[in-house]
């Protein structure tokens, strides 16, 4: 699998767009839903991807420890969130991911 670059802002998620080719990985810093929030970082990733057509990424929000974060992710469109919550919180969490379509990923280094 691919390693994820790591975006901290429309300028790092445009680079990593001009700076590779095929499928990336796109990971938004570690609990990027609450200081960026998920609109933000969606619409971030959004822009970036908008100048590369047809281009295939996955951009991974990470919610941090925050169960009602990731919800609100899932509920606003997030097709790809991580967590660090305990296991059978992370499980249902998983399990709501799966029912919107969406994948639940493990941190780097976690």
């Amino acid at each position: 699998m691919e390693q994820p670059i790591i975006i901290r802002s429309l300028g790092d998620a445009k680079r990593a767009f001009e700076e590779s080719s095929g499928s990336i990985i796109l990971m938004s810093v570690p609990n990027a839903a609450a200081s960026l929030g998920v609109v933000g970082f969606l619409e971030m990733v959004t822009a970036a991807a908008s100048e590369y057509a047809g281009r295939e990424f996955t951009a991974i929000l990470d919610c941090g420890d925050q169960a009602g974060l990731a919800m609100n992710a899932l509920r606003l469109g997030a097709k790809d969130i991580s967590v660090d919550l305990p296991q059978d919180v992370r499980a249902k969490i998983e399990d709501i991911a799966k029912q919107c379509g969406a994948s639940l990923h493990h941190r780097p280094n976690s």
